[in-house]
């Protein structure tokens, strides 16, 4: 059964948010690195090329004097299909990549904690992405 469409409406404004919120900060802790890497010499390992997928909100709606009673607006999140096989990097419990991964895929969760101790240097201990996979 649908929410009510105040209650949808505002449910998928937070999570866009969220998912705004999260991109930003994941994009700043990349810029940092890849602006700060080069001074500091050769990295322990590869500076990855990760993103977050895009997510766009669809609205369908009409003004009250024109909505008939039967009308139901809706509210959508929509986000890119990813073509590859989904992993989960890091649980939210721990800040340390999940147990038993391949080792390509443990590379990318390695780098992944390591940009998680960059947000939460650099917000001061207020703020970091927390259970990234993709």
């Amino acid at each position: 059964r649908r929410k009510t469409e105040d209650c949808e409406h505002r449910d998928i404004l937070h999570k866009a948010n969220t998912i705004l919120w999260a991109t930003t900060i994941h994009d700043m802790s990349m810029n940092m690195v890849t602006m700060t890497a080069p001074s500091h010499g050769h990295p322990p390992g590869p500076i990855l090329d990760l993103a977050f997928v895009k997510a766009a909100v669809v609205l369908n709606m009409k003004p009250e004097s024109v909505r008939p009673s039967s009308f139901q607006g809706f509210t959508a999140l929509v986000e890119r299909n990813l073509s590859e096989q989904f992993k989960k990097y890091i649980s939210n419990a721990s800040p340390e990549p999940i147990p038993g991964l391949d080792a390509d895929v443990h590379a990318k969760a390695v780098f992944l904690c390591f940009l998680q101790h960059v947000q939460f240097h650099f917000s001061l201990g207020k703020v970091f992405v927390s259970d990234y996979q993709g």
